[in-house]
């Protein structure tokens, strides 16, 4: 059985405005147009047995409608494939009483973004409501590592997941996007930006970075001084995922 276990879907009056604003954050093309229905065809025609939706709660005020349309999403799993893990805000005024409703609905799991949240991994907020969640026997997977468009926001690293699992002992949380390139960055004291470019240049890739910031133009052009061990070149290899950039 083959499962995706992250995926994205809004709602169909507003998934073309929330693509458009991905698109224009992470300058990459999506497979789907983020409807239900756009994901369903997609799962067939790649041979998915199953897809997870990942809901993501950027207000507290989203959870409970969010999670009535994750129960809606489950109940039809048998005709479309498609499960969904409810949405969690650390600000959720109920969370308790949410949670024990997602279990008893039979949701699997939580989704949690701590860049969207703008709260760490290891915030209490988040601590108590991992800790119930496991307890109620649903999965948490997080956003963790960096953004896309946010190389800074540093929310979930993984000394703060570390600290998760000090606080709370073995409980079942994913870390999703966790990669590397933060890491090896702070090694050699450049920016994970920096990272990628040495390694494109170390592959033997004409790399034409573009920027009006001038700081960011200098940080584009001081990547001459250091290299990439043999281990950090087949770590970044090893993210790969297929997907087309801007490379030619």
């Amino acid at each position: 059985m083959i499962v995706d276990i992250h995926t994205h879907v809004f709602p169909d009056e507003i998934a073309s405005r929330a693509i458009d604003s991905l698109i224009g954050d992470s300058h990459t093309r999506p497979f789907c147009d983020g409807t239900l229905a756009g994901l369903l065809k997609s799962r067939k025609q790649a041979g998915i047995d199953c897809c997870v939706v990942l809901p993501v709660a950027t207000s507290p005020r989203q959870v409970l409608h969010m999670n009535d349309r994750a129960i809606q999403t489950n109940n039809l799993y048998r005709e479309t494939g498609i499960l969904s893990f409810g949405g969690m805000h650390p600000d959720t005024p109920d969370w308790k009483q949410e949670l024990s409703r997602l279990a008893r609905a039979g949701i699997k799991g939580i989704k949690l973004h701590p860049v969207f949240q703008r709260a760490n991994l290891d915030d209490p907020r988040y601590l108590r409501i991992m800790e119930r969640a496991a307890e109620l026997g649903l999965v948490i997977l997080t956003h963790a590592g960096v953004y896309i468009d946010r190389p800074n926001a540093a929310f979930c690293t993984p000394k703060m997941a570390l600290q998760v699992f000090k606080e709370l002992g073995d409980i079942p949380l994913i870390l999703a996007h966790m990669g590397g390139w933060r890491e090896i960055a702070e090694r050699h004291g450049k920016s994970p930006a920096q990272v990628i470019l040495r390694w494109e240049l170390q592959r033997g890739v004409a790399v034409i970075p573009g920027s009006s910031n001038p700081e960011h133009i200098r940080e584009n052009i001081s990547v001459f001084d250091f290299a990439l061990t043999a281990d950090e070149m087949n770590a970044i290899a090893g993210l790969e995922r297929n997907e087309k950039h801007d490379w030619y």
